[in-house]
């Protein structure tokens, strides 16, 4: 993970997947512009699941849940 302290902004990279997460829309709209320009990348929006956690946003924050992955494990019983 790659934090930049100035801006608040995070990234998270696992083999070819990229998540970068900011509060501050207009830095992180900037962000994403510079890898565009040299990678083939899909902005897919707000994430609703990542790496195996449920993501639920909030007007008080956001919520992580790993609900669907204990009920695989669960299953599995």
């Amino acid at each position: 993970m790659f934090i930049y302290n100035k801006f608040a902004c995070y990234l998270s990279l696992y083999v070819e997947d990229i998540a970068i997460y900011s509060a501050d829309t207009p830095h992180l709209n900037t962000q994403i512009k510079h890898p565009k320009m040299a990678f083939e990348i899909s902005d897919l929006g707000e994430a609703s699941f990542l790496l195996g956690l449920h993501i639920t946003y909030t007007s008080d924050g956001i919520a992580l849940t790993q609900e669907r992955y204990i009920g695989t494990i669960l299953s599995r019983f």
